[in-house]
Order: structure tokens, then C-alpha cells, then sequence
């Protein structure tokens, strides 16, 4: 009979996905010490297109090499269950990770080739440049200038169009 930790290895290693996500996140990292120190920097986690975890990792960093040996094993566990993918991936630092998922995934780069993505669809989508880069709040009046700041400039465009798009960290 298997142990637990057995059957939850297992059962994870039969979860694919056509489309990942993958983040790092720094909040639960600030609970996890060791001798008064924290433990470790991030969790990284890659999720499918149904937010159900693939795999994910405790990091040192956010460097996308100290994770390659086990990403690369998530691309041979697809090949040797005949899972269908994947085909596409996203994340939040897509200009720094881009180049990593295309190499252990064999991603292509090109998104208009994907089956997901019509034409039409892709000529009708505007993108549009952000009227700010990204910035920190530390203070709630830093908070409230900068979001009031969003709202002048969403005011300017369409109902449809105004969308905001938050990361946000907290201190513990």
C-alpha cells in the first residue's frame, strides 16, 4: 500500500495542462524561518489553465535557472504520459522568462500560430502602452495619490477599456 506522500506524488505527476502560469510569490516565505532566518526567498508555482498546481518550488531566488533540471522534468513527464501540451504560458516577468519556457517547453514564440488564436481576434486587439511603469506604494497616501492617478486616466477611455492590472506584496 502506498504511503501518503506516495499517492500525492503521483496524483500531482498526473496533472497536465495546454496552457501554464507560472509566479513567484513572496508572501508565504515570510512565514517560514529557520534560526530566525527565512528559509527560503519565493515560492514558485506553475499552475494550468484550470488553476490547479502543476508543480511548485521553494527558490533561493527568482532566477529561472535554479528551477530548470525540474521544469525540464515536467516536460519529460509530458512526453512520457502523452499529455497534449503545452502550448502556451504566461507569467508576470514575461520579458525575463520568455526565453526559458520557449527552450524547456519547445513553446513556440509566436502566439498567432497557436490553434487558440484566430486572426481576426488579433488584428481587433488594441495594445495599448501603460500610462505609468510599475511603481511601489509603501504608504497609504502613496496608495491613494497613485490610485487616484489610475482613475484620471481610465476616466479618458472607454467602460471596456478600463481595466487595472494589480501585483501586490504585503509585510507580515
Amino acid at each position: 500500500m502506498e504511503s501518503d506522500n506516495e499517492y500525492k506524488k503521483r496524483r500531482m505527476q498526473m496533472i497536465d495542462g495546454r496552457h501554464l502560469s507560472g509566479d513567484h510569490s513572496f508572501k508565504l516565505t515570510k512565514c517560514v524561518m529557520s534560526g530566525g532566518c527565512k528559509a527560503f526567498c519565493a515560492i514558485y508555482c506553475v499552475l494550468n489553465e484550470y488553476s490547479q498546481v502543476v508543480a511548485w518550488w521553494f527558490t533561493n531566488g527568482t532566477s529561472m535557472s535554479e528551477l530548470e533540471a525540474a521544469m525540464v522534468k515536467i516536460s519529460k513527464r509530458y512526453k512520457l504520459y502523452g499529455y497534449d501540451g503545452p502550448h502556451s504560458a504566461t507569467t508576470d516577468r514575461c520579458c525575463q522568462e520568455r526565453t526559458f519556457w520557449t527552450r524547456v517547453f519547445g513553446l513556440n514564440d509566436n502566439p498567432i500560430e497557436t490553434e487558440f488564436l484566430e486572426e481576426e481576434d488579433v488584428s481587433e486587439i488594441e495594445v495599448v502602452k501603460a500610462p505609468f511603469d510599475g511603481q511601489v506604494a509603501s504608504t497609504i497616501g502613496i496608495c491613494g495619490i497613485f490610485v487616484g492617478s489610475i482613475s484620471e486616466e481610465l476616466n479618458k477611455l472607454p467602460i471596456e477599456q478600463q481595466v487595472i492590472a494589480v501585483d501586490g506584496e504585503w509585510k507580515l
